[in-house]
């Protein structure tokens, strides 16, 4: 090519002439006007939110000058770069290597080699084709200074530092690189799907929606390109045709002939011969596409494109005259925390992962431990850390596909790796809080990918974060009720002064992570967690001094707690730590230093599981419709603010229920429900729903103590049940009391407990139940003295419907059949009751009693039933007789006395009989 010969180039937009569809023309070559259009893809392209993760992920990009190659040359045992130098050649006819014009112009030249694989030590290797990663190259820690570290020791600082093989790109951390789901919690990016282009001025990603290639015809993919330039300096797929290649081709002259460089000339002439194979295989004209299915024809891939297809829509190729920067670093640095079980996540059921597949070397630190190690010079490659299983997975290319296989072919299990902080799972322990440190190096010409994916719940720089949990003691009894609040204080080092004062906010995490609220410390420092919460200060001031956390547990609630730990070791309690004017027992964390990062504290409560509270809530009714009796009685329950949980267990007598409906247990009259395994120092309130209550005027009591209001509340205590009675009466109605006497005959001194049983009947002389079935139960305690009760009895308009109506009730004694001292009553009374309705106006009493079919005589106690103790006495035989003694609460007679006293002296050994 020669001056005055013709070739198409695009025109300067000032400059008049005419244009192809994709603004290309025709001009002089060797002019003024050799230069390319300066385009702009604007319009064309969409660009895509990143996460704002500047406060809590820290990501640098180093750019290698040309001089990053000086350490290899004078020792093998460094990274090498290589690059094809311009060396390729495209011939007179069509091959895989006919295409390869996107590594031909780079941002480092001067840098590269022809072929340092395999040429070095074990960085510069390859393994199985460099489709899999090498290991053994790498230190198994971050080296002395920090950075990572040969296996000899040497560092590679110099890669992620900024000074003489590598600037430093940015002055803060760059944003925008992840999106970021809510659901899952997980940041991602695949170059694969998204361009990412770093802006030097605001220190930023723009994401867009289109991906960037260094060749689209070789490479028709999406690379990670972060200083090249898709809006000016690349061209969309689908326009791409041979008038643009001929504008490459010139402006590749042009630069070449103003002293660009040889590789620019090698370049001119490789797009002409290039054109002219295109022009003999399509006579009739051809495209970008059409480049593609040659170059894939060539290499034995049976894959075909079309213009229309969404990849050649998005994928925009750089201007082959252009470098392009395949020489550079990334370095990623953050905190996190391993969430409960290693689940994250909105809904707490997502696998934790870290997941990379990408081209060059890789190596991420956790705890400053090697746990990934994608060595080497390769093509595309996977790990992944497992944090659930504790297991880190590796992926080699699968060459059928071009991506990674799905299938692993090494794994390596977290206790290989680190020796200790791990859990019984081999993961890491549940709260505890790491560093993470990722470093990635590309360092070959050609193309190259990066994808990342991990869902950690991360902590910000300088923050400090206390998690609370509870566990018991007993295996499969985790279902403990309620989640009363923790109180805690942040305290420096002396134990006195304040580390974290009054009025400072705080967020407050869940199990997996996820921010579900905040919170501000009170005028003591203290604040508040509930169990499987986590509490995070943020900008805590560097070099700041120590401190620790302490724990103040409420008096009345300790006694439930055993083995107390922080950390997974086991503390003392700091007796009456006092705080304002209350008086806790208090917990120290060993004492740590912020030091420029995050710091965590994990606080676990054994319970003792005999030890839990319980909750026992009774059913009663002073006044009631009969036709009510049987009705079930609803009550609203909530532990520490939430209902009680569908599924929650409860016992009635001998009967286990469940709540199937959230915050709602129901009961009969008469009925008594225990919830047990409740924290101690849980708040609970009870209340009778609005419909169950319609009607009624209703009374609780809690413990004895009458409460008013329209609900009870209370706190759950150590090792005991609160009890609460629910009473209702019958609104607009009467009652009428029968009263009833216990007597015992005979008392021994002792206390014993008698029950009468009330059932409404048919009539006096017809002692068949009425249904609905009603009855009551009345339990009467007696040691000497006669003692009075009374059956209450109440009755409603509903119920007496009439002017006037009688009632009918027989009232017998419970035999108890385990009860062989007492003789029990066998009486059988009934009680007729009379129920007057005038105008409204209910009045009830007692108006006839019959015991055993005979009427008893008015004017006395109506209901008596008479026990009496089953005496012991010894037959009359004329000795001491029968008079009645009483030893250790047994009656005896003085004969039974003498007859003890004679076997006593027996037992002495005397050998004499009486």
């Amino acid at each position: 090519m020669s001056e005055g010969d013709e070739v198409s180039a695009s025109f300067d937009y000032k400059t008049t002439g005419t244009y192809n569809s994709q603004g290309y023309g025709t001009v002089k070559f060797g002019t003024d006007l050799g230069q390319k259009l300066d385009k702009d893809n604007t319009k064309k392209l969409t660009t895509i939110q990143g996460a704002d993760t500047r406060d809590i992920i820290e990501i640098n990009l180093y750019d290698y000058g040309s001089n990053i190659n000086d350490l290899y040359n004078s020792n093998n045992n460094y990274p090498g770069f290589q690059q094809d130098n311009g060396s390729i050649n495209v011939g007179e006819s069509f091959s895989k290597w006919a295409f390869n014009f996107g590594n031909n112009i780079t941002a480092d030249l001067a840098a590269g080699k022809a072929n340092i694989t395999n040429q070095g030590a074990a960085i510069n290797a390859t393994t199985n084709g460099a489709n899999s990663p090498i290991s053994g190259a790498m230190w198994t820690t971050l080296g002395r200074d920090g950075y990572p570290a040969l296996s000899d020791g040497t560092s590679l600082g110099y890669l992620f530092s900024d000074g003489t093989y590598a600037t430093k790109k940015n002055n803060q951390s760059i944003n925008g690189l992840f999106q970021y789901n809510e659901d899952t919690g997980a940041y991602t990016f695949n170059s694969r799907e998204n361009h990412a282009q770093f802006n030097a001025g605001s220190d930023t990603f723009t994401l867009y929606q289109q991906i960037l290639t260094s060749n689209f015809m070789m490479y028709p993919f999406g690379n990670f390109l972060p200083f090249n330039d898709i809006v000016h300096l690349s061209a969309q797929t689908s326009t791409i045709d041979k008038a643009y290649l001929e504008t490459i081709a010139n402006s590749a002259q042009y630069k070449f002939n103003n002293g660009a460089g040889a590789e620019y000339g090698t370049l001119a002439t490789q797009l002409k011969n290039f054109i002219g194979l295109m022009d003999n295989a399509h006579s009739d004209g051809w495209t970008g596409v059409d480049c593609m299915n040659e170059y894939f024809k060539a290499a034995g891939i049976s894959r075909s494109f079309t213009n229309e297809e969404t990849l050649v829509q998005n994928l925009y190729s750089i201007d082959y005259d252009e470098p392009t920067d395949f020489y550079f670093g990334m370095e990623m640095k953050m905190n996190f925390m391993q969430p409960k079980g290693g689940l994250t996540g909105k809904d707490g059921q997502q696998p934790m992962v870290f997941y990379f597949t990408g081209d060059d070397d890789v190596w991420v630190y956790i705890d400053g431990a090697l746990f990934l190690d994608l060595s080497g010079i390769h093509r595309h490659v996977g790990g992944e850390i497992d944090f659930v299983n504790g297991v880190v997975k590796y992926y080699s290319l699968d060459v059928s596909t071009g991506d990674v296989s799905t299938t692993p072919d090494k794994t390596v299990n977290f206790s290989d790796l680190v020796s200790t902080g791990l859990n019984e799972k081999g993961t890491f322990a549940d709260y505890s809080s790491h560093t993470f440190n990722f470093y990635y190096m590309e360092r070959g010409s050609g193309s190259g990918v990066c994808r990342m994916n991990f869902n950690f719940p991360l902590l910000r720089k300088n923050t400090i974060s206390v998690t609370k949990e509870l566990s018991v003691d007993e295996q499969g009894k985790q279902n403990l009720l309620g989640n009363p609040d923790f109180r805690f204080q942040v305290l420096k080092e002396n134990g006195t002064d304040l580390f974290i004062g009054g009025g400072v906010s705080y967020d407050i995490l869940d199990t997996a992570g996820n921010k579900i609220g905040t919170g501000t410390t009170d005028k003591n420092g203290v604040f508040t967690l509930k169990a499987n919460q986590t509490a995070v200060f943020s900008d805590i001031s560097e070099n700041a001094g120590k401190y620790f956390v302490r724990e103040l547990l409420d008096p009345d609630a300790f006694g439930q707690y055993g083995t107390i730990t922080v950390d997974g070791s086991t503390r003392t309690t700091n007796n009456d730590v006092t705080v304002g004017s209350d008086t806790f027992k208090g917990i120290d964390s060993p004492v740590k230093d912020v030091s420029d990062g995050s710091t965590a504290f994990h606080f676990n409560n054994q319970v003792t599981f005999n030890k839990l509270g319980s909750l026992s809530i009774t059913k009663t009714l002073t006044e009631y419709t009969p036709a009510r009796s049987a009705s079930q009685f609803t009550f609203e329950v909530t532990l520490d603010g939430s209902p009680l949980p569908v599924g929650t267990s409860y016992t009635v007598g001998e009967e286990t229920r469940a709540v199937t409906q959230e915050g709602i247990i129901s009961l009969a009259r008469g009925e008594t429900a225990v919830i047990s395994h409740i924290v101690a120092g849980s708040t609970f309130t009870v209340k009778e729903t609005e419909d169950s209550a319609e009607g009624y005027t209703v009374t609780y009591t809690v413990d004895g103590k009458i409460q008013t209001g329209g609900s009870v509340s209370g706190v759950i205590k150590t090792g005991t049940s609160v009890s609460v009675s629910v009473n209702n009466s019958e609104q607009q109605g009467t009652s009428v009391t029968i009263p009833v006497q216990k007597v015992l005959n005979a008392p021994d001194g002792l206390q014993h407990t008698y029950t009468l049983h009330l059932e409404q009947v048919t009539s006096q002389t017809d002692s068949t139940p009425v249904d609905p079935a009603y009855t009551q139960e009345l339990p009467l305690s007696i040691t000497t003295e006669p003692v009075n009760g009374q059956f209450v009895i109440g009755y409603s308009q509903a119920a007496t419907e009439t002017s006037l109506a009688k009632f009918y009730y027989k009232i017998t004694e419970t035999k108890d059949p385990e009860d062989t001292t007492t003789q029990f009553d066998a009486s059988v009374y009934v009680v007729e009751v009379t129920v007057s309705n005038s105008d409204g106006a209910l009045s009830a009493s007692v108006t006839n009693v019959w015991k055993v079919g005979n009427s008893v005589t008015e004017g006395t106690t109506a209901v008596v039933f008479t026990n009496g103790i089953i005496r012991y006495e010894l037959p009359d035989t004329g000795g001491a007789g029968t008079t009645l003694y009483t030893a250790g609460g047994l009656l005896i007679t003085t004969a039974a006395v003498f007859l003890l006293h004679s076997h006593a002296k027996r037992r002495k050994g005397d050998g004499k009989s009486s």
